[in-house]
């Protein structure tokens, strides 16, 4: 089984740009696979989001000929085709502590994937690495329809299933939010008291309300959907933020209402 030396470890995680405004690449990537190849993943600026390029196998390189990559790699290389532009990324760790040379090398192709070398371009940048932040998604989780049908009871009843996979712990009173699809002005919420420290899960019961202002919706179709949601808002700073929501739970309408 091939060890990577101290020096590829140091590059391993998330790397953002020092200064937002040089542009492209935005974060960057680092992370070993359990058969020990490395991988590179870039996210470029699309408007107010971010586009992911996409995991691919990484080259490493050695300062000197000869030199065993296992130990003494501290260059890494990968490229990308990507709409009829190939793009190469050298990275390698700075003299300052915690931050990367990234060497970014773009050429345009026609459409027979010759370049074209009037429109070659090279970007110089510098990435930081990113703190260390928590990182929640919702594991798991079990809802029911009560079959009350009255204003002052649930409707349904969910219970998620909250795990922190990141590397911080997330802060005391992180919410989870049921919340209707369909349309309507429908949710419900709740808190989990305590922290959830990095590795760990909580678990949390939501309850949505009967829905006083337009009772008639709930039960106007067959069934209701939902989609549960973990930090709704975005209150804690997470690595990923994409990843916080359910797929849809579709429930029958409320029994007691027909």
């Amino acid at each position: 089984m091939i060890r990577h030396g101290k020096l590829i470890f140091l590059l391993f995680g998330e790397w953002v740009a020092v200064d937002p405004a040089d542009g492209d690449p935005a974060r960057i990537g680092i992370r070993v696979e359990p058969n020990n190849h490395i991988e590179l993943n870039v996210w470029s600026r699309c408007g107010n989001r971010e586009c992911e390029w996409g995991w691919v196998s990484a080259a490493v390189y050695v300062p000197w000929p000869g030199a065993d990559p296992r130990s003494s790699g501290d260059t890494l290389s990968a490229n990308w085709l990507r709409e009829g532009t190939e793009t190469v990324l050298v990275i390698r760790r700075n003299e300052e502590r915690d931050r990367l040379r990234v060497l970014a090398l773009e050429r345009q192709l026609d459409q027979r994937g010759v370049p074209s070398v009037r429109r070659n371009v090279r970007m110089d940048r510098l990435a930081v690495r990113q703190p260390a932040q928590a990182e929640l998604f919702i594991a798991a989780y079990r809802y029911r329809s009560t079959g009350s049908c009255v204003p002052w009871a649930p409707v349904y009843e969910f219970r998620a299933t909250v795990v922190n996979d990141g590397e911080t712990a997330a802060p005391p009173g992180v919410t989870v939010q049921a919340l209707s699809v369909d349309g309507l002005n429908w949710s419900g919420l709740a808190q989990i008291d305590g922290g959830i420290p990095p590795g760990e899960a909580r678990s949390v019961d939501i309850q949505m309300p009967f829905l006083s202002n337009a009772p008639w919706q709930m039960f106007s179709q067959a069934t209701n959907r939902f989609r549960l949601e973990v930090d709704p808002g975005n209150q804690v700073p997470e690595q990923d933020e994409t990843n916080n929501a359910t797929a849809i739970i579709t429930l029958d309408a409320p029994a007691g209402c027909r």
